[in-house]
């Protein structure tokens, strides 16, 4: 029964029905679309994996992970010559923690934080929450970007990662105005304090006024929102 539900979930059909991809022969296609080198070329790639079900969202991450991974390896060997791929982990501290269900896709970027410069694959972690992260992934991270951090327990666990030199500046932290950063580490000389600029568009990620939501507040239509749920977007 069980098994039948997620057969009949779109959400699983990347596993169970899948539409592209579904043989050896679209691997190139594949890696084209991940690495950017379609028509016309991107220099940046976003692969959204959020409508992913949560049982299996580790597995799948792992599962890119290693693919650039592996891509970049043979690439050398190949060509002599490394393809440089810089992977940007978003909300890292959900899947690259030490939580054995997430150690899948931790493994999978502690390879790549250990071994990828050798093959040219760089990684970066964005995290609110750094004490939940790997603390092999950070122990290899040679440039930080901290932005306001006012956590005890997160302030203490970036201080310990800092050489003796320069971890009073971590008291700095909880000082940041929103859009500034502290930089550390090997890209600059000294660590710096910066404002960056703000993007344009704008992205939709402000926080949600509560208040004006409760105010207006109107009766729900459920069936349209759980038709649309179970649909996932796709139009019937």
């Amino acid at each position: 029964m069980r098994l039948q539900s997620r057969l009949n979930d779109r959400r699983y059909d990347l596993i169970f029905k899948p539409k592209m991809y579904s043989d050896s022969k679209s691997m190139s296609e594949l890696f084209r679309k991940i690495l950017g080198e379609g028509s016309p070329p991107k220099k940046l790639v976003v692969l959204d994996i959020s409508p992913i079900p949560f049982d299996v969202r580790n597995s799948v991450i792992s599962l890119i992970l290693r693919l650039v991974f592996d891509f970049s390896y043979w690439h050398r060997r190949a060509k002599e010559i490394q393809y440089p791929i810089f992977v940007a982990c978003d909300e890292a501290h959900i899947y690259l923690n030490n939580d054995p269900s997430a150690s899948a896709a931790r493994l999978a970027a502690e390879r790549i934080a250990k071994e990828g410069r050798k093959y040219g694959v760089g990684l970066m972690v964005i995290s609110q929450r750094p004490k939940d992260l790997s603390s092999t992934i950070l122990s290899q991270c040679n440039t930080f970007v901290c932005m306001r951090l006012t956590n005890p327990d997160d302030q203490s666990y970036v201080k310990n990662l800092l050489p003796d030199s320069i971890k009073g500046i971590v008291d700095m932290f909880a000082s940041l105005r929103r859009g500034e950063c502290i930089i550390l580490g090997e890209s600059v000389m000294m660590p710096t304090r910066v404002r960056i600029d703000k993007p344009n568009p704008t992205p939709n990620s402000n926080d949600v006024s509560f208040i004006k939501l409760w105010k207006e507040k109107d009766e729900i239509d459920l069936d349209t929102v759980i038709d649309e749920w179970r649909r996932q977007g796709v139009k019937n």
